[in-house]
């Protein structure tokens, strides 16, 4: 065998070598991509910059598809289920469809606005990745149509930075967003957390019996929650938050927990999303009928769900 070694490239100036007899003795696949991926990030954050998405992704999917995947006899366990990407941009779409399907997942991309309701509305996809900046119809409108039909956890790709464009995506109903430019690496992982937890609430039984908190009923099998005679819309972030609520009566619930059991990632200080998504549940619960809320903030800490003092006016 040649004593040949690895190259992975980036702006010029980044090269990272390993040689190859060490990868495939010493590192499995998923920390071979990780060990690769991490140097090139190095270069460009010492650099005091971060590279382009299109630099993040080809750098990725060089480094990954072309020479790892030659290296290692292991391959990427496949993921069960679709994932759908409505995006404008053709560079992107391309890029983003090589590097999912590379870690295993089963990528359509479509790049109008027309044809992305009507995929999405199709029911063939677990997640649809939706970008905000869409000619014609916007990301927005397109996700109100999609909540007014379906649950399907809606990922939203929003202007770095742009608080206005996140906030506005998860009071209509997305699941999560990723501003951009975004690494592809946190790309996958967020498209997976997503999934886990969806596969996680299905795996429940549809026997199990109901829980009855506060006036509400959440039904987890069916995951139907009613107040009274009505049906809630929620969305699979909203009903997950709720379940781990009542599940929790009266006692305060972290903002770390709740990131790291509903939204299923690590916790950041500065990641406000599960404050948003909260927001929106306390809206759709709605109050007591004597004015108190069912969810209340505790300062510093997290959340708590409370009962009223005289439940029976419930």
């Amino acid at each position: 065998m040649k004593n040949s070694t690895f190259s992975m490239s980036g702006g010029g100036a980044c090269n990272a070598r390993f040689p190859p007899h060490e990868l495939s003795c010493h590192l499995d696949w998923s920390r071979a991509r990780q060990e690769l991926s991490t140097n090139a990030w190095h270069f460009w954050t010492e650099q005091g910059r971060l590279p382009s998405l299109e630099w993040q992704l080809a750098s990725d999917l060089g480094a990954w598809e072309s020479n790892i995947r030659s290296l290692s006899n292991q391959r990427v366990e496949p993921i069960a289920g679709r994932v759908l990407v409505i995006d404008d941009d053709p560079e992107v779409c391309k890029l983003v469809a090589r590097f999912l399907g590379a870690e295993g997942f089963g990528v359509e991309t479509v790049r109008t606005s027309g044809q992305g309701v009507e995929r999405a509305l199709s029911g063939e996809h677990e997640l649809i990745v939706l970008d905000v900046m869409l000619p014609g119809i916007d990301g927005f409108e397109i996700l109100r149509r999609i909540r007014a039909e379906s649950r399907t956890p809606v990922l939203m790709l929003t202007a770095r930075g742009d608080d206005l464009d996140r906030i506005l995506g998860l009071e209509i109903g997305a699941d999560d967003y990723l501003p951009k430019p975004f690494n592809p690496r946190e790309l996958a992982a967020r498209i997976r957390a997503i999934l886990r937890r969806v596969n996680a609430s299905a795996s429940i039984q549809s026997d199990s019996p109901p829980i009855v908190v506060g006036g509400l009923e959440l039904n987890a099998g069916a995951r139907v929650v009613r107040r009274g005679s009505e049906v809630l819309n929620l969305t699979t972030v909203e009903f997950d938050l709720l379940e781990k609520f009542v599940k929790s009566v009266g006692r305060v619930v972290s903002r770390e927990e709740l990131v790291e059991e509903v939204l299923r990632r690590e916790f950041t200080p500065f990641d406000r999303s599960i404050d948003t998504h909260v927001c929106n549940l306390r809206k759709k619960v709605g109050p007591y009928s004597d004015g108190t809320e069912r969810i209340k903030g505790v300062r510093g800490v997290g959340y708590i769900f409370a009962l009223p003092i005289k439940t029976k006016a419930e």
